[in-house]
């Protein structure tokens, strides 16, 4: 990690790192991993980052110090880790047990962000120094749709130009917002093989997939969905009934109990609209049903499965995947 943000700092140029008894120049050469412009937005990005404490307000005082930084904690809470880079230094602090031991206490941003400020205030600086330079001609001017974070496209209406590496892969436009055609009493959507003349309006709408919106409503907020289209259209589609878990062709370790039972794996599917009823099949053969949330627990044997989910509108959709557990010891 701290070679990873030295070459941050380099604007892409990455080397091994060295340990010396006594401060050298750093070496001028290395190997261009990173675009110098990509680099430049991930420093600036890190470097907006709350500061712990009373490091929190730093940016209201005269000869502020910027640093691109970030904390992480590992699982069990066994390892906190804090990394900074600014023009002169890059610093990496990890604060953990060497055994190996977790702490409920130990976090990155509450024990090893505190020490990577007192280090960086410590160190001695170049006010010429402050701030990493812009590269250059690695830049140039996009328009990004200011909800999803892609390039804009012709149905969003909040937009901002953001800065963005001049050769890098094209951003995909936004997927997400698109024009409709409702019923003017605002029951269905329509198309042209099915709307009454005089009595629809375009609208425009942002439509998450499947299950984007199954994780929003989950936590309380009120998703937006697209109306059932219009019963009895020629076009009729798909409501886009959507397995989340497990993927096509994953691979499962079944768990295992302490008493040596295998438990249930819980398969996960999601739909755009609201108060559909899903209906599960294991191997052709029926399992339950589901309404709102739809998790349905699966016992399950070694070899191939595939599951069907199919919706009260006859859509449906299937995955197969391998089942598999442990060895004996």
């Amino acid at each position: 990690m701290v070679a990873l943000f030295r070459g941050l700092g380099r604007m892409g140029l990455f080397d091994p790192l060295e340990t010396m008894e006594e401060a050298a120049p750093p070496t001028a050469g290395g190997t261009r991993l990173i675009s110098a412009g990509a680099c430049y937005r991930v420093l600036q990005k890190l470097g907006e980052l709350k500061r712990p404490g009373s490091e929190y307000y730093w940016d209201l005082y005269q000869n502020q110090w910027p640093l691109s930084w970030k904390t992480g904690t590992s699982y069990g809470q066994k390892d906190a880790w804090a990394l900074g880079v600014s023009p002169e230094w890059v610093i990496g602090v990890w604060i953990g047990n060497f055994d190996g031991q977790g702490n409920v206490d130990l976090t990155g941003a509450g024990s090893a962000g505190p020490v990577l400020f007192d280090l960086f205030n410590s160190l001695p600086r170049d006010a010429g120094l402050a701030w990493f330079r812009e590269p250059a001609g690695e830049l140039e001017d996009i328009e990004l749709c200011m909800n999803s974070g892609f390039r804009a496209g012709p149905d969003c209406e909040a937009k901002r130009v953001s800065q963005a590496p001049r050769w890098m892969k094209p951003l995909r436009l936004c997927p997400f917002h698109h024009s409709f055609r409702i019923s003017s009493d605002g029951r269905f959507r329509v198309c042209s093989k099915c709307w009454v003349d005089g009595k629809y309006e375009t609208v425009r709408k942002i439509v998450y997939p499947a299950d984007v919106i199954q994780y929003l409503r989950e936590r309380g907020q009120d998703i937006w969905g697209l109306p059932s289209h219009r019963p009895g259209c020629p076009a009729l589609a798909s409501q886009s009934v959507q397995v989340l878990y497990p993927q096509e062709g994953a691979r499962l370790w079944i768990p295992v109990d302490f008493d040596g039972t295998l438990q249930r794996v819980a398969l996960r599917a999601a739909h755009p609209e609201p108060g559909r009823t899903l209906y599960w099949y294991l191997d052709d053969r029926y399992i339950g049903t589901t309404e709102d949330r739809h998790v349905m627990p699966a016992a399950l044997s070694r070899g191939v499965h595939r599951v069907t989910v199919v919706d009260d509108l006859g859509d449906r959709t299937s995955v197969s995947f391998h089942a598999d557990m442990k060895a004996d010891p």
